[in-house]
């Protein structure tokens, strides 16, 4: 049979940029870390010389061929990456090139604080296969030899949520994905060739008992681990929440803006993961609680947003980032009704190419809805761009487009820059708008195997979180002038956020600033300020008005970067500059970023009078003070020695001494208001849903609790009625009794927020 000629078969052609061949890689981490298929893992890495690629070596499908390569990857100490990938029309793979994941060469960055080591080495290592007319994917080109260390048995390969590159459908025919549409990210669209099922949440065989085993674990392990499981007519499960102490605690001190990560569930993933998620003062992300959905309903995230809600105090956030989505958008405005609400903007330019298909402009449309969207300063300067832009282009009947516009004060920047969004990022894909799975979770990932690296993933995290606190109190960061203004907040902010900082006091010299007006104690300043346009030597200049008020020392820019994520801009540091002000008002220095921010306030500032009436109860008790204690000693070398001290003398007092504890009866105790729920649940309209019982596990919470009157202390006064950022700390009085019954919970009605 002779092979099919190029001309027989309409393909699709699927070239990759750089971007979205970077995302494909299989990431190598580190051996030692923890991993629970261990045994399999080592089967897979032994092999002999028929595992090396070779000229000739056929291959049913794609899949198989990035498995073959995978395991050889491992064995010899590399990554992998799929470097590009051509398709037939009806799916089958007509060319697929595998590569090492060092392929690619060094881009430089301008972004001198954002800028990242890179792996790229320029290797040429990869293999190349090609469809033949016997129906098999035949090695066509192999290059082993690669231009940089390897580390054989010391690496292995894990595939991130990325790597995902080929689909089977229901008849078990490959189809591909369209890349231009499903660049990684954030609520990113996957598109198939055939038609979408409605998502559900379906559980394999085993995974009930792995729920109830992890739900089982993390209540025993954490006595504020809270979960809620919803429930239809049936008793089928729907839904399930939950958050763990951490999760909870945490939400006391950075709840203030919440990114509600839907990415796993609008990409249709084996497991339909939402997340909620925050950013601490490191700007590192912290996880806020997890759900999973059976569908991407209005009813369904009415559920989890209650759920979560009542999970944290009934204390809604300030501000909340959503997908674009019409049931995301009801929901917020009926759970959340005073919070600021944005969808993600770099989540709605990746999708310009669905929208957009077929228009010859496309790319010049994006990037100029780009410019239109971050460049205009002013409300009227905005509409007048978007119009010339719709002309331009001539995108008057483009009904993406049209309701794009309609929705304009969720997503412009012009229209959210003056809430606070914590430094999460308007366009670009950062760090802090990552999933924060992301590293874990793929497209075939199950359920059980989620749940057994659930714990591994938030401990990792969180010693990240850890580690920086520790370096705060051993190191110094580095500065770059003579400022006095960057020595105050290098001793004030976390160095990750000082770094944003650095980069406005070192933008200081491409910005001039003029006085154009006086009026009384207010001036009005001009600032010119010096860009280079992309790509090109030229430079551009772009003006800026800046208010000062000399009475007052308050200064204000037009950009808004003091009001959006908390750090003065270069124009309103110029004025400061101008008006030979040294010092940074304290106004103007957020206690949300600053190195002594006390995480564990929540702990200390809950005088609740409770009665323990079982052990659980005292377990969770003395959890609260250990943990704060851990907290606190991890602030410096001193306290640390000093409450290593303390403790290994309580022990060694109650060990010597039983008769401390002879006639000891349980009182009252400071302690935690708990809501480890099990699976009783309520929908939207209110009704009870009975669930599964845990089996030989009672209800740990049947506590008599009394109240009295929990003073809060967050981060900042934002009224939603003042738009202006500034650090201060409130106070919050809210009544909290709840009572736990088999089959029954008495909801609760804390009062508004004074945020």
């Amino acid at each position: 049979m002779e092979e099919q000629s190029d001309d027989d078969l309409r393909m699709v052609s699927v070239n990759e940029s750089a971007d979205a061949r970077e995302g494909q890689e299989v990431a190598t981490v580190n051996a030692q870390e923890k991993e629970t298929d261990v045994g399999k893992e080592s089967q897979e890495m032994n092999g002999g010389d028929e595992d090396v690629p070779k000229l000739g070596m056929t291959f049913q499908t794609p899949e198989e061929a990035f498995r073959f390569y995978d395991r050889y990857a491992r064995r010899t100490g590399f990554g992998i990456k799929v470097l590009n990938s051509t398709y037939y029309e009806d799916g089958r793979c007509r060319y697929l090139w595998l590569s090492c994941n060092k392929d690619g060469k060094v881009k430089y960055k301008t972004d001198f604080h954002s800028s990242k080591p890179t792996k790229k080495t320029n290797c040429m290592a990869r293999i190349q296969l090609r469809h033949r007319a016997d129906g098999l994917l035949h090695m066509k080109q192999v290059i082993l030899d690669h231009n940089h260390p390897l580390s054989p048995g010391t690496a292995k390969s894990y595939h991130t949520r990325k790597r995902k590159r080929f689909l089977e459908n229901d008849d078990g025919a490959v189809i591909p994905l369209d890349w231009s549409y499903t660049e990684g990210g954030f609520g990113r669209v996957r598109k198939r060739g055939t038609g979408e099922k409605k998502c559900e949440l379906r559980l394999e065989k085993g995974d009930g008992e792995a729920i109830h085993r992890f739900f089982i674990g993390m209540q025993t392990r954490d006595s504020f681990f809270f979960h809620l499981m919803d429930l239809d007519e049936e008793g089928r499960l729907r839904n399930l929440f939950w958050a763990d102490g951490r999760s909870r605690t945490a939400y006391q001190y950075f709840g203030d803006v919440v990114l509600f990560d839907t990415t796993y569930l609008i990409d249709k993933y084996d497991v339909p993961l939402v997340s909620f998620v925050g950013v601490n003062h490191h700007g590192q992300k912290v996880l806020l609680g997890c759900g999973l959905l059976s569908d991407e309903s209005n009813e369904t995230y009415i559920w989890l947003f209650k759920t979560w809600l009542s999970c944290m105090f009934g204390c809604p956030p300030i501000a909340i980032i959503t997908d674009r989505c019409n049931a995301l958008r009801e929901a917020v405005a009926e759970v959340f009704p005073k919070a600021h609400h944005r969808q993600c903007l770099w989540h709605i330019m990746k999708r310009i190419p669905e929208n957009l298909q077929g228009h010859v402009d496309c790319k010049e449309i994006k990037k100029t809805l780009k410019k239109v969207t971050c460049d205009s300063l002013r409300n009227d300067e905005f509409e007048e761009n978007w119009r010339k832009m719709v002309e331009k282009y001539q995108l008057e009947n483009n009904e993406w487009l049209q309701s794009l516009y309609e929705d304009r004060r969720y997503w412009a920047s012009v229209f959210v820059k003056e809430t606070f969004w914590a430094g999460m990022s308007v366009t670009r894909r950062g760090e802090s708008m990552k999933s924060f799975f992301d590293e874990y979770v793929h497209y075939k990932i199950t359920l059980r195997q989620f749940l057994r690296k659930y714990e591994m993933v938030v401990q990792s995290k969180y010693e990240k979180e850890v580690q920086a606190d520790i370096e705060l109190f051993h190191k110094s960061p580095q500065l770059i002038t003579q400022l006095y203004m960057e020595e105050q907040l290098g001793k004030a902010y976390t160095f990750d956020v000082f770094k944003k900082f650095q980069a406005e006091i070192r933008a200081l010299i491409y910005c001039v600033s003029s006085l154009v007006k006086v009026d009384g104690q207010v001036y009005t300043f001009e600032v010119k300020e010096r860009i280079r346009v992309k790509d090109s030597k030229h430079m551009e200049n772009k003006l800026y008005e800046v208010l000062y008020d000399e009475k007052e020392l308050e200064v204000r820019c037009i950009c808004c970067s003091f009001q959006f994520r908390g750090i003065l801009c270069r124009h309103a540091l110029s004025v400061l500059n101008f008006q030979n002000v040294v010092e940074i008002p304290s106004k103007y220095i957020l206690e949300r970023w600053r190195k002594d921010f006390k995480r564990m306030h929540a702990l200390a500032c809950f005088p609740n009078e409770v009665v323990a009436d079982g052990p659980l109860e005292s377990h969770g008790n003395f959890y609260k003070h250990c943990l704060k204690l851990s907290e606190i000693g991890l602030m410096s070398d001193e306290k640390y020695e000093f409450a290593l001290k303390v403790v290994n003398e309580a022990i060694q007092n109650l060990l010597a001494n039983d008769s401390i504890c002879d006639g000891t009866q349980t009182g009252n105790v400071s302690h935690e208001a708990l809501s480890n729920c099990n699976v009783v649940s309520f929908n939207v309209n209110g009704d009870r849903n009975r669930g599964i019982e845990n089996n030989g596990f009672h209800n740990p919470v049947q506590v008599r609790q009394t109240v009295n009157h929990p003073h809060f202390e967050f981060f900042q006064n934002r009224g939603h009625n003042d738009q202006q950022s500034a650090g201060y700390r409130s106070g919050m009085d809210w009544g909290f009794q709840q009572y736990f019954q088999e089959g029954q919970i008495q909801e609760t009605n804390p009062s508004p927020r004074p945020w």
